[in-house]
Parts: C-alpha cells; structure tokens; sequence
C-alpha cells in the first residue's frame, strides 16, 4: 500500500511532536534551510538522498525507508 501526501506529511510531523521539535529545530539540526524542510514534507521538492539522510537522521528514523516512500510520493 502506498502512502499519500498528506499521510506522509502527517507521520513527519507525528514525529516531530514527540521529539518535541518544530521545523525550524529540524532544519537547524539536519543543516537544511527551513523552506527546504517544509518544501519536502509538504512532498512540494523532491530531496537530494543526502537531504533526504539528515532528515532521517535527525528524526532517528531508517534513511533507507524514508528516502524509499519519499522518492515514491514525489516523482522526478
């Protein structure tokens, strides 16, 4: 089954509630900007895999599934 959008975007932020970070703290921490970070989980940019990695990283979550069903959501 694949995952949407909006059920992606949801389970980033999911995640992000219980860390108890924001987006901004995600940015900083991943060494993204903030409008990348809300451009790739609003699935609006398609990330680079090192992109993808520190965001996965950050959130303490399995680069290799993350960037999977990111890359699957937002098609080249």
């Amino acid at each position: 089954m694949s995952v949407t959008k909006i059920e992606f975007r949801d389970e980033v932020n999911r995640i992000l509630y219980e860390k108890g970070l924001t987006h901004a703290e995600l940015a900083k921490r991943s060494g993204l900007s903030s409008v990348t970070i809300s451009n790739i989980i609003n699935c609006r940019r398609r990330p680079s895999v090192k992109s993808a990695n520190a965001i996965a990283r950050t959130l303490g979550i399995d680069e290799e599934a993350f960037r999977k069903t990111l890359f699957e959501i937002i098609a080249v």
